[in-house]
């Protein structure tokens, strides 16, 4: 549970060579890199009003930690936690997706071209993820308008087939 690996930290130095430089001083044997903790809003900085940065966020050692951390690796569930059919569950196994983490770093296409994997599975698997907040690699905003646009496109083909049954003519 240090700063490096934190959500709210954005490394700014990469090698040891320019730490000294970047900070104005000694750092010590063990400092890998610096960068600034981003958890608040910047701190205004009256005597960096004259270089044009009056705001900063504060610079932190990567060995750094506090009470605010939070981890930039998501937790993921169990696969078995999705409570997808054991069918579908086999398939994904069998495609090599043992685990939830493999799973939304697939391209949905990817799922869909596993055998045994049609429409329906696929949408309860993205369901499953949903109410964990997580999505199929991709398809946070395009898969879903998709979806939409797929649903409309199919409500409006069986409108008009309806329409075309009791010879009722659309006026545009």
């Amino acid at each position: 549970m240090k700063c490096e690996d934190c959500k709210y930290w954005d490394q700014i130095g990469d090698f040891r060579d320019n730490l000294d430089d970047m900070v104005g001083g000694y750092l010590g044997n063990d400092v890998k890199c610096i960068g600034f903790c981003m958890r608040y809003p910047p701190i205004r900085i009256q005597e960096m009003e004259e270089l044009f940065q009056p705001n900063r966020y504060p610079k932190t050692l990567e060995r750094y930690w506090c009470g605010e951390y939070e981890s930039k690796k998501p937790i993921y569930p169990t696969l078995e936690a999705l409570d997808l059919k054991p069918l579908t569950e086999m398939i994904l196994i069998d495609g090599g997706i043992d685990s939830v983490e493999k799973l939304v770093d697939c391209t949905p296409k990817y799922i869909k071209g596993l055998r045994g994997i049609g429409s329906c599975a696929y949408r309860a698997i993205q369901e499953s993820l949903n109410k964990f907040g997580l999505y199929i690699n991709g398809t946070m905003d395009g898969e879903v308008l998709w979806i939409i646009k797929e649903a409309a496109e199919a409500e409006a083909t069986a409108d008009a087939a309806v329409r075309e049954a009791l010879g009722i003519e659309v006026v545009k």
